[in-house]
C-alpha cells in the first residue's frame, strides 16, 4: 500500500541524512562568572516597574543598578584571583585584554568622580530651595514680607540658573561614550571561551589556549559603562546625550542579556524626555515643583486671596518633594564610593599579576 499523499510529500522535505560537511556554530560556553552577571542583570530588568516608584528612572531602581554594578567589579576582583589560582603568570593570549582594562578603568574612576560632582550640584539645588522656602514659610509669619519675596525671588532665579549649569556639564557621558566606542573595537578581537590564539615565536607560531579572563574583563567594563551612562543622565537637568552603546563583535553569553537592558533603559529615556527634559523622575518632581512656585511667587498674589493660598500650598509641595529627593539620592554618594574602590581594587589585582608575571 502506498502511503498517503501528504506523507509523502512531507518526507521529500526531511532530509535523510544530514551532510557530513555541515557545521553547527557552538553556543558560547558559560563561566560561573557568565552565569552571575546574566542573572543579576535579569534581577535588575525583574525590579523595573511601569509603576513610577520602581521603574528604569527611579531612585530605588538607580540604587540597584549601583549596588549591581558594585556587585559584578567585587565578581570581577575574585575571578581574577580565582582564574590565576595563586599564579604569577598572565597568559599570552590574555595580557591585551589586561592592559586594556588597567588603562580603561582610569575613565570609568574619573566618570565616579563626576557624578559625584553631579550629585554635590542637586544637594546644592535643594539646599538652596529649603533657603527659598525659608523665606515663604507661613509659620513665621503670616505673609512674607516683599523683603522676603525678593530673596525668595534672587534664590529661585539662583536655582534656575544652577538647572541650565548643570545641564551643561556633558564631559562625563562623553567621556563614556569614547570607552563605548573604544571597547566595540576591542570586540572584534574579543577571543571567546576555550578559543586559541596564536602566538608566534623567534623559531615558530604556537597555538595558546585564552581563558575566561578577556571576557570577564570586557563583561566588567561594560556593566560599569552602561550604569555609570544612566547615572550621568538620571543627574542632569537637561541632559542632550544618550546612553553610550555597548556591544561586541563577538557573541558572549552575558551580552545578549545587557543588550536587553540597553534598549529598554534607552526606550525609558527617551519617553521621559519626550514630557520632560529631566529624567530621574524624583529630581523632576523638585524642578516642576519649583518652576510652579517660581511663576506664583513673580505674580501679584498678595491682590489675590486664591493666589495666596496656591503659594502656600505651592511651597508644601515644593517641600515634599525636595524630601523625598533627598531621601532618594541618600544611598547614591555611598554607592559611588564603593564602586571607586572596587575599580580600583580591580585595577590593582591585575596591576599586580603583570608586575609579577
Amino acid at each position: 500500500m502506498r502511503a498517503p499523499a501528504f506523507l509523502r510529500a512531507l518526507s521529500m522535505k526531511i532530509p535523510a541524512r544530514s551532510s557530513a560537511s555541515a557545521t553547527v556554530a557552538p553556543w558560547p560556553c558559560r563561566s560561573s562568572f557568565d552565569e552571575c552577571l546574566i542573572e543579576k542583570l535579569e534581577i535588575l530588568m525583574c525590579h523595573h516597574d511601569h509603576d513610577e516608584c520602581t521603574n528604569y528612572s527611579s531612585a530605588s531602581w538607580l540604587t540597584s543598578a549601583l549596588e549591581t554594578s558594585i556587585a559584578v567589579q567585587k565578581m570581577t576582583i575574585e575571578s581574577i584571583l580565582e582564574n590565576n589560582n595563586g599564579s604569577c603568570d598572565v597568559q599570552d593570549g590574555d595580557r591585551k585584554a589586561v592592559d586594556e582594562f588597567v588603562e580603561d578603568v582610569v575613565e570609568l574612576l574619573d566618570s565616579c568622580n563626576r557624578l559625584r560632582d553631579r550629585l554635590e550640584s542637586v544637594q546644592k539645588y535643594i539646599d538652596s530651595l529649603r533657603t527659598v522656602l525659608h523665606c515663604l514659610d507661613g509659620r513665621y509669619c503670616a505673609e512674607p514680607s516683599e523683603a522676603m519675596l525678593g530673596r525668595a525671588r534672587a534664590g529661585l532665579e539662583c536655582c534656575e540658573t544652577m538647572e541650565r549649569r548643570c545641564a551643561m556639564l556633558d564631559k562625563c557621558s562623553s567621556g563614556l561614550r569614547k570607552l563605548a566606542e573604544k571597547i566595540i573595537a576591542q570586540g572584534a578581537t574579543l577571543p571567546t571561551c576555550g578559543s586559541k590564539t596564536l602566538i608566534s615565536t623567534s623559531s615558530s607560531s604556537i597555538e595558546t589556549p585564552c581563558s575566561e579572563l578577556p571576557s570577564i574583563l570586557s563583561g566588567s567594563k561594560a556593566i560599569s559603562i552602561l550604569i555609570c551612562g544612566v547615572f550621568d543622565i538620571a543627574l542632569s537637568f537637561k541632559s542632550k546625550r544618550g546612553l553610550p552603546v555597548i556591544q561586541h563583535a563577538n557573541s558572549t553569553a552575558w551580552s545578549s542579556c545587557l543588550q536587553g537592558l540597553h534598549k529598554e533603559l534607552k526606550e525609558e529615556i527617551e519617553k521621559r524626555r519626550r514630557s520632560s527634559n529631566v529624567v530621574f523622575n524624583e529630581l523632576r518632581e523638585v524642578v516642576s515643583a519649583a518652576k510652579n512656585l517660581r511663576d506664583l511667587v513673580n505674580f501679584p498674589w498678595h491682590e489675590n486671596k486664591a493666589r495666596r493660598v496656591e503659594l502656600r500650598t505651592s511651597v508644601q509641595e515644593v517641600r515634599r518633594t525636595c524630601d523625598v529627593l533627598e531621601e532618594g539620592i541618600r544611598p547614591f554618594e555611598g554607592r559611588i564610593n564603593e564602586l571607586y574602590r572596587n575599580l580600583i581594587s580591580s585595577r590593582v589585582a591585575l596591576l599586580d599579576l603583570l608586575s609579577q608575571a
